[in-house]
């Protein structure tokens, strides 16, 4: 008997935890095989500086560039909160650089944005031939690795968490950054493309899926939920 009241309340927990969980994550997505640029599947098209080619989706890639060095011409969503400190937040891209810029203050030409609730920032940078990671306003960068982004497309894959962020590169680890300060951007955010006024490039992508966790608040709402699932069991218990 105590036996199947205590796998009740399991089963109860365990479903509540699966119901918080799944309204706390979130998955943001831009896949060019729908034939549509990103603007038309939620994401927010920034441009200034001198006029540029317009990216245009062909057979399933967005073309971009060259675009202006001094200049901007990227995509950003700022719709979903994360906390990098709450548990992974992951991007994966599919991607192939065709030409992209490396400026010693520590930008390229093509770019990867998470910025978490706290204004706490994870980069990628992409050039022709090297690939690093940045954790705040500034660009303090990681080891610049030497990787040639040209030859094909390549599966891009940042992951950021409380203790930093990790690019792997077709599965392979590739290098690690520590988590960057509070308040060194404005978040929640996402972008990508070419955010910097530091350097340029021409780019062919196929997708980017970006999936975040729980808010510290979901998790501390599924703790009382577990409290009160408790709490509702001994009461009723009592009274049989």
């Amino acid at each position: 008997m105590n036996f199947g009241r205590h796998a009740a309340t399991i089963a109860a927990a365990l479903f509540l935890a699966c119901a918080v969980t799944s309204a706390g994550a979130a998955t943001l997505t831009y896949d060019a095989a729908l034939g549509s640029l990103p603007e038309a599947q939620g994401w927010t098209f920034i441009q200034d500086g001198a006029l540029v080619p317009v990216p245009t989706v062909i057979s399933g890639v967005l073309n971009q560039g060259p675009t202006d060095f001094s200049g901007h011409q990227y995509w950003t969503q700022s719709s979903v909160d994360f906390d990098f400190t709450a548990g992974p937040v992951t991007l994966d891209a599919r991607l192939r650089i065709v030409t992209s810029s490396f400026h010693p203050f520590g930008r390229g030409g093509y770019n990867f944005v998470l910025a978490d609730n706290a204004g706490r920032i994870a980069s990628l940078y992409i050039t022709g031939a090297s690939v690093f990671l940045g954790n705040d306003a500034l660009s303090s960068i990681s080891s610049v690795i030497g990787f040639d982004t040209t030859d094909a497309f390549h599966d891009y894959r940042l992951a950021v968490d409380a203790s930093g962020s990790t690019l792997s590169i077709d599965g392979n680890v590739i290098v690690s950054l520590g988590l960057g300060g509070v308040g060194e951007g404005s978040g929640p955010e996402i972008y990508f493309g070419d955010a910097t006024i530091l350097g340029n490039s021409q780019s062919q992508l196929t997708q980017v899926t970006v999936q975040t966790v729980p808010e510290p608040t979901s998790i501390a709402l599924l703790g009382l939920g577990l409290l009160g699932t408790a709490a509702w069991r001994r009461r009723r218990v009592r009274s049989i």
